[in-house]
């Protein structure tokens, strides 16, 4: 009983690194940043106490190349005469993910003896299935949500109330669509993979939790559809290639019998909630479009259509003009301020070459090609895994600019560990 209330509690700090907020009590940090320095005073005393420290090789590479990230964005914002410096800090920002993943990899140690990539997924996979649970909780519960926002939401860093979507605790919007894209990823590797021990219990609860995350995440942010398509894509590909009629076979009717549940659960709740309703037709906006017009069609790709500006100099393209945000606040600009971000435009990629050009933006692929390259070499046989929360992440940024750097940081801070104990 006491090791499952640790777990629990375990889950729960789990959520708060992965999506962060801003305590009441706290105000000048958020709890990413408090469990980071928590990782980082347990990181000092284990090494004070062992008398040495060694600094991984591939730590040293991915932080070169965070720093090179930092690098560009200072120089475009001198170059350019700005003063948006969103990049500037990003190697803080990388080494405040791995201080926090730290801590909760030392966290499982001390609980599970032993961490591996599943039980770093199992964690994961969990938090964002509660995220779900709650977050539908609250559209229910008014009460609830009400009480949850008056705690949290003062912050702007809380995205939970932003533009009264449904949300979790700190779990709303584009940063935590693409966070459930990659966990979808996660999810679906793990119900497929027969290369590692997964009982049926198992597996019946991950296509669970890939059914409540693909539902109720894009009920929260419809960035999560990315990743469902990834998956059902990887899951077709997978139980067709197999080459295991039998078990192709138990598992396409284990997996479609929990589709099938689900399904008639959520026309339940369509046809007798009206809440609920809505959130659906907002999350799977473009399907029920095909459905009642025949063709694909959502508010947000008609936004984003109009959101594809190209930069109009060569200059712009290598360097950047030095803005990613509004620029409405910087005496400096004298341009045009259209929307709420530089230009216009939300789409991930343009923003990053609006703000430090191709530079800047092959720097920033290289921090997420290394950190998925680190993954793939630690961890055999998970190499499609890693293949294809990368593919999520470049996939996303045509729609935002957020990133999974978060989901990734567990991984790469168990490599580190590895190599540290090697």
């Amino acid at each position: 009983m006491l090791k499952w209330l640790v777990i629990l509690v375990s889950i729960v700090l789990t959520s708060l690194f992965l999506f962060p907020i801003v305590p009441a009590i706290m105000p000048w940090a958020n709890t990413k940043m408090i469990l980071a320095a928590i990782g980082l005073f347990i990181f000092v005393v284990k090494h004070l106490l062992a008398g040495s420290a060694k600094v991984s090789k591939d730590f040293a590479i991915l932080s070169s190349l965070a720093i090179l990230v930092s690098a560009i964005s200072y120089f475009t914002m001198v170059f350019n005469g700005t003063k948006d410096s969103t990049f500037t800090d990003y190697i803080v920002s990388v080494w405040v993910w791995l201080g926090g993943a730290y801590f909760l990899i030392w966290l499982y140690t001390h609980i599970h003896g032993k961490v591996n990539v599943k039980l770093i997924s199992n964690y994961l996979i969990a938090v964002c299935v509660a995220q779900c649970i709650l977050a539908y909780m609250m559209t229910v519960f008014p009460a609830l949500g009400s009480t949850i926002d008056s705690l949290f939401g003062e912050s702007e860093s809380y995205m939970g109330l932003a533009e009264d979507r449904m949300h979790g605790l700190g779990a709303a919007l584009d940063p935590a669509g693409l966070k459930f894209s990659a966990i979808l990823v996660l999810t679906s590797f793990l119900i497929a993979n027969n290369a590692f021990p997964t009982t049926p219990v198992e597996r019946i609860l991950y296509v669970i939790s890939l059914f409540v995350i693909a539902i109720i995440g894009n009920m929260i942010s419809r960035s999560t559809t990315v990743g469902l398509i990834i998956s059902i894509i990887y899951l077709t590909a997978y139980t067709i290639l197999s080459g295991d009629l039998k078990s192709s076979t138990r598992f396409f009717i284990s997996f479609s019998g929990i589709v099938v549940l689900g399904a008639l659960l959520v026309i339940y709740l369509y046809r007798t909630n009206t809440g609920f309703m809505q959130n659906l037709r907002f999350g799977f906006e473009g399907f029920f479009s095909i459905a009642e017009k025949g063709y694909w069609e959502t508010n947000s790709n008609n936004i984003l259509k109009n959101m594809i500006v190209w930069p109009e100099s060569l200059k712009t393209w290598i360097i950047g003009d030095g803005y990613i945000e509004n620029p409405a606040s910087d005496p400096n600009f004298l341009g045009e301020v259209t929307g709420g971000y530089y230009r216009g435009t939300d789409i991930g990629y343009l923003r990053y070459i609006f703000y430090f050009g191709i530079i800047g933006l092959a720097a920033l692929i290289a921090v997420f090609i290394k950190s998925t390259k680190i993954c793939i070499d630690h961890f055999k046989g998970y190499k499609i895994l890693f293949l294809l929360m990368l593919l999520s992440n470049l996939v996303c940024w045509l729609k935002v600019s957020s990133d999974t750097f978060s989901v990734f940081a567990p991984f790469l801070c168990l490599a580190f560990i590895e190599d540290d104990n090697s």
